[in-house]
């Protein structure tokens, strides 16, 4: 009789235990989901430039180099280049401004180039910046780990070669 009572009791403790660990399992599923959503992956602009049928008109986020000076907004990597000229358009940056979008507002004056993260909306190909030379265009919304390479907003071409080997490549 001792026997089937602990058997029972076993069961049910087993049967709640269990209930209680597929629940747990089922909230750890979605949690995870959720993260994995909300992760952003950073692509090398190269990658982008590749296939830019597969990112025209959406969200991305890419790692890369920009130059920035009078006229000038360009978004580039060394490596390819010969893909085409990528315009940079901050004008959609909005909220709290970060201290990186007030670093690259004072350069648009001085000039410079600068590598960082950058999230917007990706076009292309097609005719965009100042007169048309850019073949693709990203407008930023959120920019993040800017770090100044350079004074200097020259083309990639004719760049030092100390910066140089400091942008991306």
């Amino acid at each position: 009789m001792i026997f089937r009572k602990t058997n029972l009791v076993l069961l049910i403790f087993m049967i709640a235990a269990w209930d209680h660990f597929e629940s747990w399992l089922e909230a750890k599923q979605l949690f995870l989901q959720k993260d994995q959503n909300n992760q952003e992956t950073v692509l090398h602009l190269c990658d982008v430039l590749q296939k830019p049928e597969q990112y025209n008109g959406k969200q991305i986020t890419v790692k890369a180099t920009y130059r920035v000076g009078f006229e000038n907004s360009q978004m580039y990597c060394m490596a390819c280049l010969s893909e085409g000229y990528v315009w940079m358009d901050t004008a959609q940056v909005h909220g709290d401004v970060s201290s990186s979008v007030k670093k690259l507002y004072r350069l648009e004056k001085e000039g410079g180039t600068l590598n960082g993260i950058f999230t917007g909306t990706f076009y292309g190909p097609g005719f965009y910046g100042h007169m048309g030379t850019g073949k693709y265009e990203i407008k930023v919304e959120k920019i993040r780990e800017l770090k100044l390479i350079g004074h200097t907003w020259v083309i990639p071409e004719v760049l030092p070669k100390k910066i140089r080997q400091k942008v991306c490549h």
